[in-house]
């Protein structure tokens, strides 16, 4: 009874550690309110599946989600709202791959500028 007690503790304490999120639930309200002004356009054409991929070039607005798995790059057409959106996903770090004291704000940053370039509305006007 003893050593099923403390596998089972042992199970709890490694599933939990697995488990943790690259960002933390409460920080990721505070990330999207960050970036939800923000506009970007698609380096490359992204291929979603067979039937769907999105244009290189293409105005787009952005959302991090956070699971205990993966951390996701979502956007959406910057003509509309999040709200409305179905967001897709452009971008993501598996948990697993990054330990998380090696995490960075920086990292999201490199992962959001493979696929995406930012600008500013001023940009939009005078060179799209």
């Amino acid at each position: 009874m003893y050593l099923s007690k403390l596998a089972l503790i042992v199970c709890f304490f490694f599933l939990s550690f697995c488990s943790r999120r690259l960002i933390k639930k409460q920080d990721i309200s505070h990330l999207n309110e960050y970036y939800k002004d923000k506009t970007y356009y698609l380096k490359e054409n992204i291929v979603l599946n067979s039937k769907e991929s999105l244009k290189k070039g293409t105005s787009v607005k952005i959302w991090i989600e956070s699971t205990p798995t993966i951390l996701k790059v979502k956007c959406y057409p910057s003509t509309i709202d999040r709200e409305i959106a179905i967001g897709k996903m452009v971008a993501y770090l598996i948990n697993e791959d990054i330990r998380r004291n090696e995490f960075s704000y920086e990292m999201l940053e490199e992962l959001i500028d493979q696929k995406l370039i930012y600008y500013l509305p001023s940009e939009i006007k005078g060179n799209r």
